[in-house]
């Protein structure tokens, strides 16, 4: 059995291992991220996307910085190390409102119910999430068993 590699996935970036990897994002704000996990070919990605839907005249841009555009390439990414669409699941993290004085439904609160929807259209179900509030987080996404823990100044250590 081999090490487990720790995998940063950075801001805008869809990274995707097998047991025992671990993914690993820091500084989640109004960003989310969406982890999907195949509980049976233990493998599983993480997309740490900024806005929830690519707009149509940003035909060159990066498709891991919006929901919709990154979602998808997930799948297809997991598809592709043998996980089956049917067997994955998902949790969702971030979508603070880092700013709740400014406006009343934040970013935030746009890119989660985008995730939800878009999973939802892709029948995949959303097993646990760690969303809104006014605070950052960070995540360790466990490929061996599926497990989140999200870590917070404000909330301490959570586990989903």
């Amino acid at each position: 059995m081999s090490d487990s590699q720790k995998i940063r996935v950075r801001i805008a970036e869809i990274a995707v291992g097998i047991s025992p990897d671990v993914l690993s994002t820091y500084g989640l704000g109004s960003c989310v991220a969406v982890m999907l996990y195949d509980p049976v070919a233990r493998v599983g990605g993480m997309d740490h996307f900024l806005l929830p839907k690519k707009p149509s005249n940003k035909e060159g841009d990066n498709p891991a910085k919006f929901c919709d555009t990154g979602i998808a390439l997930l799948i297809e990414k997991l598809l592709q190390m043998g996980a089956e669409k049917k067997r994955l699941e998902a949790k969702l993290v971030g979508g603070s409102n880092m700013f709740p004085t400014l406006t009343k439904e934040s970013i935030g609160d746009k890119n989660v119910k985008a995730a939800v929807g878009f999973l939802k259209e892709y029948a995949i179900k959303i097993v646990g999430t760690d969303t809104g509030g006014n605070w950052g987080r960070s995540v360790d996404f466990y490929l061996s068993n599926g497990k989140v823990v999200v870590n917070s100044y404000k909330m301490g250590a959570k586990e989903i």
